[in-house]
C-alpha cells in the first residue's frame, strides 16, 4: 500500500481522450504561460503535462507514485514524492504561479484540506487548473438504475473515494477560489470499463457530435469539467 506503482500505465499514449483534456489544458493556460513562470503539477504522473508546455518555465510534479516520477524527471520535470493523504501540499517554501491538480482531488481522503494548502503556494496572481470528473452523467445513472453500480472498481485501491456531479464540483472549488473559466470534456472510447465494447461503438460517431452534446447538457454527457480559477 505504501509503494504504488504506475496504475495508470500508458493511458495517455493510447487514449485519444485523455490527450484531447490535455489539449484543452494548454488553452485554458497559454495566456499565462511566460517565460520563467513556476508550474507545480499536483498528481502529476509522468510529467506528461511537460509536452504541452513551453520549453522555458519551470516545471514541478508531486505524486505519491515513485515509477511515475522517475520518468517525469527525464522529461526535465523537478519531482518531489508525497503522500497527499499523509502530507502537506508544499515545496520547501515556493509559491507558484500556476498550479495544476487535474483528476486528482476526487481521490483523495481530505480533499477540502489540500485545497486551502494549494491557495496558501499559490501567488497572489495566479492560476489553478483544476480538471473534476462528472460522476453523475447519463451512463452513470443508467449503470445505477440497473443495479450494476456507478463505479465498476469500488473498492480498488486509489480509485475514486468522492463521485461529484458537476454543480458539486463547482461549488466545491467556489469555497476557496473565484471560478474564471469553465468548460467541459469527453470521454466515449470507456477504455478500462466493463463496457469498453461500448466505446468502440460510440468513437464510431464524430467526436463533434458527443462535444455537442456535453456543451448542450454537460450533466448528462460531459465527462468532467475543467475549471481554472483565481484567490
Amino acid at each position: 500500500h505504501n509503494n504504488p506503482k504506475c496504475y495508470y500505465g500508458d493511458m495517455f499514449e493510447r487514449d485519444k481522450y485523455v490527450r484531447q483534456r490535455y489539449q484543452k489544458y494548454q488553452e485554458f493556460l497559454k495566456f499565462y504561460l511566460q517565460p520563467g513562470v513556476k508550474v507545480l503539477d499536483i498528481g502529476g504522473y509522468r510529467g506528461e503535462l511537460k509536452a504541452f508546455l513551453p520549453d522555458d518555465v519551470d516545471y514541478y510534479v508531486l505524486d505519491f507514485d515513485k515509477n511515475a516520477l522517475g520518468q517525469a524527471h527525464l522529461v526535465g520535470a523537478y519531482v518531489k514524492e508525497l503522500n497527499f493523504d499523509e502530507g502537506e501540499i508544499s515545496w520547501d517554501g515556493e509559491k507558484f504561479d500556476i498550479i495544476v491538480a487535474t483528476e486528482v482531488l476526487e481521490h483523495l481522503k481530505d480533499p477540502v484540506r489540500h485545497l486551502e494548502e494549494i491557495k496558501k503556494i499559490l501567488k497572489d496572481q495566479g492560476v489553478l487548473l483544476v480538471s473534476l470528473p462528472n460522476e453523475n452523467m447519463l451512463y452513470h445513472r443508467l449503470m445505477a438504475l440497473f443495479g450494476f453500480g456507478v463505479d465498476y472498481f469500488a473498492f480498488r485501491l486509489y480509485k475514486h473515494l468522492h463521485l461529484p456531479t458537476i454543480n458539486q464540483s463547482r461549488r466545491f472549488l467556489q469555497t476557496q477560489f473565484k471560478i474564471i473559466k469553465e468548460d467541459y470534456y469527453i470521454n466515449v472510447g470507456a477504455q478500462t470499463s466493463r463496457f469498453e465494447f461500448l466505446g468502440k461503438i460510440f468513437t464510431l460517431i464524430p467526436d463533434a457530435f458527443w462535444n455537442f452534446l456535453a456543451h448542450l447538457w454537460p450533466s448528462g454527457f460531459a465527462r468532467g469539467t475543467i475549471f481554472l480559477c483565481k484567490k
